[in-house]
């Protein structure tokens, strides 16, 4: 139908809820591009859609908007416009959308709506965009709501690339993923694994990688607005950052939180108190991370954003000062270490790499099994000394009273050797309670 501006005045309030209903031609010099569309279409793409509009015409119309100043601008169908003036028509067909609404703000939010909905958007350009709106003091929610950006569709992403590795930080994206019930059936290509960095995949032809910031922005130089990426870390509040980043450029932020474990602190208390005189943390999370955990731990010292190298390299120094270390891990990050110290202790839930390198190899998960452990080879030790101490004692005698002639040699060697099985049968009882 032709348009007049005054039907607006005259159409019924519902037929504005669904504007593919009144399809309007507008006089193309009443239509204005905008200048932060999102989308770009390559040559062949605008060939072929010319061609198309040439052959069967417009099968879909514009979407605009009508402005404060009665003109029109487009928020969806950019190309499309753009043909349809190289065709050389006065009027092109339009659907009007929210024309109660004048914000420049929510004319953006519109356009990467339509984008984000067929799957083109360009992520680049949507940064620059989030950006904007944030500078225009939208909310965090209000900007996820209104372009469409679901935290949920970042989890699931995330899941989809952590679900291959046993890593106690992919377990809990995944875990995570599951309890909101949202598939991640491998939308990907092989993917890497970068030992103590994260993880590297191509997504329908983009690479999209997961994991520290060191390894997002440092190894991958991976884009993010200074502004944003302190707004970020402020609001991490002890959480440890997990990355996740699309061609470049970081489209969602994971906040892993890694709570001190029932009994760690009661832990770490029992061993300082059976003899281990200096308990360090070693891990590869964020400084602010690791203090908190350390301080709630009650550990003796901590390190923070360590790469397994740096690990390895602290336990031969450590070591090289005269000291005997233990090292307990669980993951592919901590066998150099497990492997170098004098004595290395793996989890029951570690990785298989580290439990191949440790010496011992702990049932349980928790550092109480560390402690038992402790006690146990304490009990040991002590009881070999006594015994140690007994048999010299006994034997001695013994020798004393055949050297006298007090009793035969005979005698001496039955009750020396009676001695030693009683010891013996002792000290078992109290393995065999």
């Amino acid at each position: 139908m032709e348009f007049d501006l005054k039907q607006f005045e005259t159409a019924p309030q519902w037929a504005f809820y669904h504007p593919v209903s009144q399809v309007y031609w507008i006089p193309v010099e009443l239509i204005e591009a905008n200048d932060y569309n999102p989308n770009v279409v390559a040559p062949p793409e605008m060939r072929l859609l010319e061609l198309s509009i040439r052959q069967d015409g417009f099968t879909q119309p514009i979407v605009v908007w009508l402005r404060l100043d009665e003109r029109f601008e487009v928020v969806d169908g950019f190309h499309r416009f753009q043909v349809g003036k190289k065709l050389g028509l006065t009027h092109l067909p339009c659907v009007v959308v929210n024309r109660h609404e004048q914000d420049r703000n929510d004319r953006i939010a519109s356009t990467v709506r339509h984008n984000r909905a067929r799957g083109k958007h360009q992520i680049q350009e949507m940064s620059k965009i989030v950006l904007e709106l944030k500078r225009r003091n939208w909310s965090d929610a209000k900007i996820a709501k209104n372009l469409g950006m679901d935290p949920d569709e970042v989890l699931r992403l995330s899941a989809c690339l952590e679900e291959h590795f046993p890593h106690p930080v992919a377990r809990a994206v995944v875990n995570a993923a599951r309890e909101r019930e949202l598939e991640h059936r491998e939308r990907h290509a092989a993917v890497e694994y970068i030992v103590a960095h994260g993880i590297a995949s191509s997504i329908e032809g983009r690479r999209a990688i997961i994991g520290s910031a060191h390894f997002v922005f440092e190894d991958e130089s991976a884009q993010l607005e200074s502004d944003i990426k302190e707004q970020i870390e402020s609001q991490m509040q002890g959480l440890s950052p997990l990355y996740l980043a699309v061609d470049g450029t970081v489209v969602g932020v994971l906040g892993i939180e890694d709570p001190l474990k029932p009994g760690v602190r009661e832990a770490i208390a029992d061993l300082h108190a059976l003899g281990v005189k200096h308990v360090v943390m070693l891990t590869g999370d964020s400084e602010r991370t690791a203090e908190r955990i350390a301080r709630e731990a009650g550990v003796d010292e901590f390190k923070a954003e360590l790469l397994p190298e740096d690990k390895y390299a602290y336990v031969e120094r450590i070591k090289g000062e005269g000291r005997h270390v233990a090292m307990v891990g669980d993951g592919v990050n901590d066998s150099p270490a497990l492997g170098l110290a004098d004595v290395g202790l793996a989890m029951g839930g570690g990785s298989d790499i580290a439990k191949e390198v440790a010496d011992i190899i702990l049932t349980d998960t928790d550092l109480a099994a560390i402690v038992r452990l402790r006690r146990m080879s304490q009990g040991l030790i002590d009881r070999l000394t006594g015994s140690y101490s007994k048999v010299m004692l006994t034997n001695s005698a013994l020798l004393a009273l055949g050297i006298t002639g007090m009793i035969t040699p005979q005698t001496s060697s039955l009750l020396h050797n009676g001695s030693t099985i009683a010891y013996s049968l002792s000290n078992a009882k109290a393995y065999l309670r």
